[in-house]
């Protein structure tokens, strides 16, 4: 009996994307100055953290600056601008006594006080009287269909970008299994009914190569402005390089996901920056592992073409045993041994077990253990095309296990030929 986990009634979900367009021109100097002016005081009130609802905080801050005498739809776009910027500060755990204030030169719009038009590139801002035009690209024709649902722009240096919030409504696709995706500061691993990847992450060897031009930099430059400048162009360089990377490992997986019919499963890393922050001391660069970054590159790019995205609890993924499920010991280096006779690296047994604790939370496959595999009858049951009647489960899965295996090893050197030949380069 086959069943497919996603079921016949799909649901749909809300895909936001933002599009980047290059402005001819743009706003005045006068323009930036007086939005931030309003933004800095809506900022500086402290009755505003106590606002829990939009309305209650445009009640608050909208009559007053209209009586100093603002624009009502430049009073719309502060408003909003600065709830969203309080919603982010409010959920701040180690929030300073100062409260935000904004720096960059920013200009806030809703979709009725503008007139985007796609095919005359120009940009009508209606209680401004102004048109400006912008450029497009091959990227931003994907979003003709897309609906708009925030304008903002901002100055970098001397050029003025806008950047357009999309949104579009998608229906999730069927899936037939769950591919599980263990992200470490090293390399992800992911793990899929028939097999294993990793793709491997050079992040600390990226940034001690650019640790050499930061000191000298430091070391050379006295110049506080020009210091600044040249440090700030190399730190945009490497999150530049550290963005791409990222980008390229979730058009990899979202490749493979569709491919084979499956769903994402991600680990719930919320609270992960505390724990790392009380041990900075034993691992400091754990301070500047991006984790978040990068669940949320898969999660944007699987949404964008349909996939379910499954978040599941963390703990205990990497510390039991996917065969039988007692507790692992540490071998050597990296690899983990059971009782039973597994023995794989701990970053395979992490993933398979964010794979099956997905399965559990999908309601399709039952199972009381918390990271344990679940009885062989019950997968039976749910017509899985894995498992044969005729074999003993633990047998199944210890020759699973030593396929993997296998395969992990080659492309764990693949990936260090690779990054060594890019190190070399």
């Amino acid at each position: 009996m086959k069943r497919i986990l996603g079921g016949e009634r799909m649901a749909s979900q809300t895909v936001y994307l933002t599009g980047k367009y290059k402005l001819e021109g743009g706003l005045e100097n006068e323009d930036f100055r007086r939005f931030k002016q309003m933004l800095n005081f809506i900022l500086s009130k402290e009755a505003n953290l106590k606002a829990k609802s939009f309305r209650h905080f445009a009640y608050l801050n909208y009559r007053r600056l209209i009586d100093m005498g603002y624009e009502p739809a430049e009073v719309r776009g502060a408003v909003r601008y600065a709830f969203l910027l309080f919603s982010s500060f409010r959920h701040l755990s180690n929030r300073k006594k100062k409260f935000p204030c904004q720096k960059q030169d920013v200009y806030f719009l809703l979709p009725g006080d503008v007139n985007f038009q796609e095919k005359d590139k120009t940009l009508t801002i209606r209680h401004l009287n102004k048109s400006i035009k912008f450029h497009t690209s091959k990227y931003h024709k994907k979003f003709k269909s897309w609906t708009p649902v925030q304008y903002r722009i901002i100055r970098e240096g001397n050029t003025q970008y806008l950047l357009i919030l999309f949104k579009k409504k998608r229906r999730i696709n069927k899936y037939k299994d769950v591919m599980g995706i263990d992200v470490n500061e090293g390399n992800i691993t992911i793990a899929t009914p028939t097999s294993i990847h990793v793709f491997a992450i050079p992040e600390r060897q990226i940034r001690k190569s650019y640790n050499k031009k930061f000191r000298s930099i430091q070391a050379k430059i006295k110049s506080n402005s020009k210091r600044e400048c040249l440090l700030n162009k190399y730190r945009k360089r490497v999150r530049n390089r550290m963005r791409d990377r990222h980008f390229k490992i979730a058009n990899e997986i979202v490749k493979i996901a569709k491919e084979q019919k499956l769903a994402i499963a991600l680990e719930d890393l919320q609270g992960l920056r505390k724990t790392i922050v009380k041990h900075s001391r034993k691992s400091p660069n754990l301070l500047r592992w991006g984790f978040a970054q990068i669940q949320s590159i898969i999660e944007s790019k699987a949404k964008e073409h349909g996939i379910k995205i499954i978040y599941i609890n963390p703990k205990g993924t990497s510390t039991y045993c996917p065969v039988c499920g007692s507790k692992l010991h540490l071998k050597k280096d990296r690899k983990l041994a059971c009782n039973c006779g597994l023995i794989a690296d701990r970053d395979l047994i992490g993933a398979w077990n964010i794979r099956l604790r997905a399965l559990q939370e999908l309601e399709d496959v039952g199972c009381s253990r918390s990271a344990r595999m679940p009885a062989y009858e019950e997968y039976v049951e749910a017509g899985s095309q894995h498992w044969q009647a005729e074999e003993c489960v633990e047998n199944f899965y210890l020759n699973l296990f030593n396929e993997m295996k296998k395969e992990y090893k080659k492309t764990v050197r693949t990936a260090n030929k690779k990054r060594c030949g890019h190190l070399g380069a």
